[in-house]
């Protein structure tokens, strides 16, 4: 949303599979700076993942969690932005 408001026209994407094979957006090998945790998405369900909350700068939990790839698709949806996906 941030990206949209600042006028972007295109916006890269880290996608990552889930040990259930679900698609989510997270750029792997950052889940301890993001969530404050040791083990890997990659070797947790999608529920698991879903249920992982942003940690804020001051290390508190947000109510943020990673998002799928339909979700960040419907909204960048119409609104004339390119997307790039890497990952998997």
């Amino acid at each position: 949303k941030i990206a949209l408001k600042q006028g972007v026209d295109m916006i890269e994407l880290d996608v990552n599979k889930s040990l259930d094979g679900k698609i989510f957006i997270f750029h792997h090998g950052m889940e301890r700076a993001c969530f404050g945790l040791d083990e890997r998405t990659k070797n947790m369900t999608f529920d698991e993942v879903r249920a992982l909350r942003y940690l804020n700068t001051d290390r508190n939990p947000t109510s943020h969690c990673p998002a799928t790839l339909d979700e960040v698709f419907e909204e960048f949806k119409n609104k004339g932005c390119a997307k790039s996906v890497t990952g998997l």
